[in-house]
């Protein structure tokens, strides 16, 4: 049955050039190439520059070059590609990290500015916070789009019933002091939410001397590790999301229905 196709996920982590979104995409193209495939394709938090807290350094038209990047790239794997951006909003007159989901066929299908901004880097500083809910869908899935701080707030992400959701991803740049806390976080969302999720963190050290050890993963409803690379390696995981067990799990364990 159509409402019951499973999900084919291609995780990419990565090394991420600090602020020369030109290398950033050169260095994707292989990754992606291995991902061709998958119905979804997962990039980091800011892809193209790495956590940077100085987006004025990078040219205002990187964006709009890395969007028809992503939409190109997305026809020829025959996959939706997703991952977030530093860029400046012109219209908007604003800088802003935001996540942009496009199709196989080039459409966006979903675009997403990151609400809780990491006020000890001093990103509410930098980068205007959104509010979107951005929820989207991708064969038959309903998924949930968000930027790595957002993991610290479980209420931004509540599987509710006027927001019921299938999948939850995070992309980020998450350091190696406080790993733990994203795998745990991680697990505690799918737990509490009844949701497949799906975290991808870069590897590598920035230019702040920060390390960043990977660990992304994809996890069941029931909270139980399907995929995770704690390598620290550059490399792509994939992940096969089924409807049946989600649905079996939310049968047996109908916790949503009590909210």
């Amino acid at each position: 049955m159509s409402d019951r196709r499973d999900l084919h996920l291609a995780l990419i982590q990565a090394d991420l050039a600090w602020q020369d979104p030109l290398a950033n995409r050169a260095a994707f193209e292989p990754l992606l190439q291995q991902a061709r495939g998958a119905d979804l394709v997962v990039l980091p938090e800011m892809f193209t520059s790495g956590f940077t807290m100085h987006p004025e350094h990078l040219d205002p038209a990187e964006g709009g070059l890395t969007l028809l990047w992503m939409q190109e790239l997305a026809t020829r794997v025959r996959g939706a590609v997703m991952g977030s951006l530093a860029l400046w909003d012109q219209e908007l007159g604003v800088y802003v990290n935001r996540c942009v989901v496009v199709g196989a066929d080039g459409a966006l299908l979903s675009s997403y500015d990151k609400k809780y901004t990491f006020t000890m880097a001093g990103e509410s500083a930098v980068y205007a916070s959104g509010s979107n809910e951005a929820l989207f869908e991708l064969g038959g899935w309903k998924i949930l789009p968000r930027i790595c701080y957002d993991l610290r707030f479980p209420e931004w992400a509540r599987n509710t019933e006027e927001r019921r959701y299938d999948a939850l991803i995070y992309v980020a740049n998450w350091p190696k002091g406080r790993i733990r806390h994203w795998d745990a976080m991680l697990r505690a969302r799918a737990i509490e939410n009844q949701a497949y999720v799906v975290g991808v963190n870069r590897v590598g050290t920035d230019a702040n001397h920060l390390v960043y050890p990977g660990h992304s993963a994809c996890l069941d409803p029931m909270g139980d590790l399907l995929v995770q690379d704690t390598s620290g390696g550059v490399g792509v995981l994939y992940a096969e999301l089924s409807k049946n067990t989600l649905h079996q799990v939310r049968t047996t364990f109908p916790f949503l229905a009590d909210q």
